[in-house]
């Protein structure tokens, strides 16, 4: 029978079956209601909306019931693969770092099994800033693209696209900072720690591990999550914590009050999940006395509120206890102080106004028919995508619009009257090119194709660039002019007018690639029934193609290498070109354009092929305990 219970109810028998597995040690809070069949195949989005790594929960209790449920089984089997990727990828990166002396510490780890932080949004590195430069060069080098319309002060965001597709995302951290530092970075480093799952990458100390995660949720995301009631609850199991370091730092960076009611919070939602609190009695009282003044009656209204997962935190509550604590950081001289909240106040405005700004675009992907254009096209319109631009996809043909449609029929009755049908018939491919051979045809079809094409790039693509917008053309120019001069059979079509006017009135690419495949074998990779001309046409084009490719600047691409190995080149290349040159006038006046820096177009020679996965062995793990039966 299905669950009648209320959401709210639902949510919170699922928070504590799953706070049990992960504690099975400490009793609930209650006597753990019975989940059905319904309410488990809810859980995995129910863990996802809370950051809960269902990896951490298949570790702690493999032979669970849970698993025997369809939902759930297939969202553990996507997410052991998403995190086999995520750290094969991440292996290349350590690997190239460790050959310059370079350490990776993951700021988000704090205690969960695996350390690995493969639910996070994005691989939070923390780095010392002397190394930032190598390090930035060797992800480029491993094909990452740099982000540069999400940089942040002493962050950097790394992407690695894989067909399109994003496998691994890498967020540079040189300070321990949500727009300003919250941590003691020396420190913190000094304290790291190897992470016990894994000899791959260090993780902070158990103090710092509960600074960051409180921080994070309060300032950052503006909730608390069950995932971040379980990662502070790993650190203050890892044996008695130094709360002098922990409150010092937070007192010393300005955000005291913030860790109080952050502490309290997290004190209120683990006190619904369990019987005996894990936040010592000691330390709940200090974050209540620290909580005075003008902080302590709206903190006392979140707590008083309904706990739920995530428990929300208003938006000018978690604002005021930011910028005071801005104002109140020792570490930081008053004019720095002061430049630091009026940055904020309007990058801030930006981001609540959705006030957004972006440079326009232009790539071309050009071959043959069969090259594999559309393919590489729609790869490149995702991964434009995924890094939160505007991107379209355009498809054009000299010829293939309505008004050049109208203009071909006429033209084909008048040819009629005047030439008579031939004998292969007009409809068919040797018609056609018995009629491209007629003097009257082959003076106006350059004219009727410039016209074609003018019109509809004017409103396919140079309006969309007008707008800012990125445009990924699936044939452009150079594929008309070669299908024109292999229609017409004229090895010069370039120096005719109709031919330059196309090129001269119409917007250059950026970045344009020629799919390099030879003619007869794209032909083949194509059903019979899209073929477009005849076996000699074909051959015509890719004569026209090696012709204009070197006068109109194409990057020649080996189409016929592997079509991954060709997408990473494709993607890696044209976001790395358009981040390169990330610059808009509305981005100068809400100061977020992106900081001078080491960007540049230094595309490597090869990029590395696509790693071994590298699982989280779970089910080989004999600690496991086996949890109760929900």
């Amino acid at each position: 029978m299905a669950s009648l219970s209320p959401p709210h109810d639902r949510e919170l028998r699922m928070a504590r079956w799953t706070a049990q597995v992960v504690e099975p040690a400490r009793p609930p809070a209650a006597e753990l209601a019975p989940l059905d069949d319904e309410d488990i195949a809810a859980l995995p989005a129910f863990w996802r909306r809370n950051k809960v790594p269902m990896l951490t929960l298949a570790h702690a209790a493999p032979a669970h019931v849970w698993w025997a449920v369809p939902a759930a089984a297939d969202a553990l089997r996507a997410e052991e693969e998403s995190f086999a990727r995520q750290r094969a990828e991440f292996e290349l990166v350590r690997q190239a770092w460790a050959e310059e002396g370079i350490a990776a510490m993951f700021i988000k780890a704090a205690g969960l099994l695996p350390s690995f932080p493969h639910t996070s949004d994005n691989l939070d590195v923390f780095i010392p800033p002397a190394q930032e430069d190598m390090a930035r060069r060797l992800l480029r080098q491993l094909g990452y693209v740099e982000l540069r319309n999400i940089e942040e002060p002493h962050k950097y965001l790394f992407k690695r696209f894989r067909f399109g597709e994003e496998v691994c995302a890498v967020h540079l951290h040189l300070r321990l900072e949500w727009s300003v530092s919250f941590l003691h970075e020396e420190r913190v480093w000094e304290r790291r720690r190897p992470a016990p799952d894994d000899a791959g990458f260090c993780i902070p100390a158990p103090e710092d591990a509960l600074l960051i995660t409180l921080a994070h949720a309060l300032y950052e995301n503006k909730c608390l999550k069950l995932g971040d009631v379980l990662r502070v609850n790993a650190c203050l199991r890892q044996g008695p914590l130094d709360w002098g370091y922990i409150w010092g730092t937070a007192r010393s960076k300005g955000w005291e009050a913030g860790l109080a009611f952050a502490l309290l919070a997290h004190d209120k939602l683990d006190g619904i999940l369990y019987a005996a609190p894990a936040l010592p009695a000691e330390q709940r009282e200090r974050a209540e006395a620290v909580l005075h003044g003008i902080w302590r009656r709206p903190a006392l209204a979140h707590l008083s509120g309904p706990a739920q997962f995530p428990l929300p935190v208003r938006f000018a509550f978690s604002k005021g206890l930011f910028f005071a604590k801005m104002l109140a950081d020792e570490n930081v001289p008053w004019p720095a102080r002061l430049a630091d909240v009026s940055t904020h106040l309007v990058t801030g405005t930006r981001l609540k106004l959705r006030l957004y700004s972006q440079p326009a675009m232009l790539v071309a992907v050009s071959g043959v028919d069969g090259s594999g254009k559309t393919t590489q096209v729609n790869a490149l319109v995702h991964a434009f995508q995924r890094c939160g631009l505007r991107a379209r996809w355009v498809w054009s043909r000299g010829g293939s619009s309505a008004l050049a449609g109208h203009l071909i029929a006429l033209g084909k009755r008048l040819l009629g009257r005047k030439v008579g049908a031939s004998a292969a018939g007009p409809a068919s491919e040797e018609g056609r090119e018995e009629q491209f051979r007629h003097p009257l045809v082959r003076r106006l079809w350059p004219w009727l194709v410039w016209l074609d094409l003018t019109w509809q790039y004017l409103w396919k693509v140079r309006w969309p660039l007008w707008r800012g917008d990125v445009v990924v053309c699936d044939r452009y120019l150079l594929d008309a002019l070669a299908e024109m001069g292999a229609r017409l059979e004229d090895a010069g079509i370039f120096r005719r007018l109709p031919a330059r006017l196309l090129i001269w009135l119409n917007p250059r690419p950026q970045k344009a690639f020629f799919l390099s495949v030879d003619p007869l074998k794209a032909r083949a990779r194509q059903p019979a029934e899209g073929q477009q001309g005849t076996q000699s046409l074909a051959q015509r084009q890719g004569e026209m193609y090696n012709v204009l490719v070197g006068k109109m600047g194409y990057v020649v691409v080996d189409g016929e290498d592997n079509a991954e190995q060709v997408s990473d080149r494709l993607v890696y290349e044209a976001l790395s070109e358009y981040f390169a040159g990330f610059r808009t006038a509305l981005n100068v006046l809400l100061l977020s354009n992106p900081k001078p820096n080491s960007a540049g177009r230094e595309f490597p020679q090869h990029l590395p092929p696509r790693p071994v996965p590298m699982p989280f062995h779970w089910r080989d793990r004999t600690n496991a305990s086996g949890g109760r039966s929900p």
